[in-house]
């Protein structure tokens, strides 16, 4: 009889303890986070949960020992009463069955779906239990690091939760109706903009209106019209020689419009390519400039950024009254799209489902093109790269504007 009560009292404390295990694993860190302000016992349960020897040590050294115990007390059981005619190979499958029903699918289960409520219930044994065990945890806590470093492995703590991790939950989020497909996208660039710099955002040099200090209001007033600009960069020499930033409405204080534009530019601020843009954007608001020159490792002038480069990462395309709506990527057939020049090949795999292929050397269409070939190509000029036809169908003598991409495969479906 002792045996039989001895058998019951373990198999409950290995459900215990094998329910504890996947609900300290399942729970929602995240909830537990905003409670443990206010809450001493929600406080010790997000330590506890956070501190994987605790958690494994405590409930893998339970199950264990308790699994131990009932096999051997039911050995012992069968091999006393043997005379019943109880194989080993059966009793071997009755004691097994019970385990995996009562000390690993029912608790894990139960613990899975309902590790808000129970967890927190069951905190008290818990602790008793990791008191209980603790010398037994820091031994095998120290032959664990010693292990990771006999291996070269190093012990690092992670995060509550990775930028993949967000990612995928509103990605999970928008597929079942919580978040709108524009929230799930906002969120998507806002956490992807911290990893762009500079180089990523600026308008390139060859695409920078500037004005010399030379020229006269009536000029850059004619050219703003003309542009649809409000700011420009002023260089001296030439373009590597950036003096200043014009914004067109200082020069409503000017008197005539015959004065040179030198007089009314604003204090000119540099950055390296290699800034980041979340750090980028701080200093912009800090120094309330709406214009800052990148440069390249030379000192010569790479691009520009403005406010509103750095917006469109975070929030999408902001067109005002003087941009012209003129689309990027355009669906002409199924398999055939009109792109830009500038087009970046990860925007195309990522949005559109292409596997261009990619490397540091370039970012854009146009990049892929003048590495592949080593040259400017001329209009209709044809390339077929990776089982895709490039057609040049707009190119200047010194850049591509626009490419026609026409899918070879039909294997995959490409998406718009």
């Amino acid at each position: 009889m002792l045996s039989i009560i001895i058998i019951i009292v373990f198999i409950i404390l290995s459900f215990f303890f094998s329910g504890c295990e996947t609900g300290l694993i399942s729970i929602n860190k995240l909830s537990l986070e905003k409670k443990a302000n206010t809450n001493s016992k929600t406080k010790y349960l997000l330590d506890f949960v956070n501190n994987p020897d605790k958690v494994l040590g405590t409930t893998l050294i339970g199950t264990n020992i308790s699994l131990v115990i009932v096999a051997s007390v039911f050995t012992a059981l069968v091999i006393k009463y043997r005379k019943l005619g109880l194989s080993e190979i059966a009793s071997t499958l009755i004691i097994s069955g019970i385990l995996l029903i009562f000390a690993e699918i029912i608790p894990k289960t139960l613990f899975r779906d309902h590790s808000e409520y129970l967890i927190p219930k069951l905190l008290p044994v818990l602790k008793f239990f990791n008191i209980l065990f603790y010398p037994l945890i820091k031994a095998l806590s120290k032959v664990n690091y010693l292990l990771l470093g006999i291996f070269g492995i190093k012990h690092t703590k992670k995060t509550l939760f990775t930028k993949d991790d967000i990612v995928f939950l509103i990605s999970e989020a928008e597929k079942e109706g919580e978040v709108e497909k524009s929230e799930q996208e906002m969120i998507h660039e806002v956490l992807t903009f911290r990893e762009l710099s500079a180089k990523n955002v600026m308008t390139p040099r060859t695409d920078i209106i500037a004005v010399q200090e030379d020229d006269t209001i009536q000029s850059v007033i004619e050219l703003s019209k003309k542009e649809g600009l409000t700011r420009f960069p002023v260089y001296s020499k030439d373009i590597d020689h950036i003096e200043g930033v014009l914004i067109i409405y200082d020069l409503l204080k000017a008197e005539s419009n015959d004065e040179k534009v030198a007089k009314y530019k604003r204090k000119v601020h540099f950055v390296p390519e290699s800034m980041k843009a979340s750090i980028l954007l701080k200093r912009m608001r800090i120094k309330k400039t709406p214009l800052v020159i990148v440069v390249d490792e030379y000192g010569g002038t790479a691009g520009l950024v403005t406010i509103e480069d750095l917006l469109e990462e975070l929030v999408g395309e902001i067109e005002d009254e003087y941009d012209e709506s003129e689309i990027e990527i355009q669906k002409i057939t199924e398999n055939t799209y009109m792109v830009f020049g500038e087009v970046e090949i990860d925007y195309l795999n990522d949005n559109y489902g292409f596997k261009l292929p990619k490397k540091d050397e370039y970012e854009t269409v146009a990049g892929l093109i003048i590495n592949k070939i080593a040259r400017i190509p001329k209009v209709n000029e044809k390339f077929v790269i990776d089982g895709y036809e490039l057609t040049i169908k707009q190119a200047t003598k010194k850049k591509i504007e626009k490419v026609m991409i026409k899918i070879l495969f039909t294997s995959k479906k490409i998406e718009s």
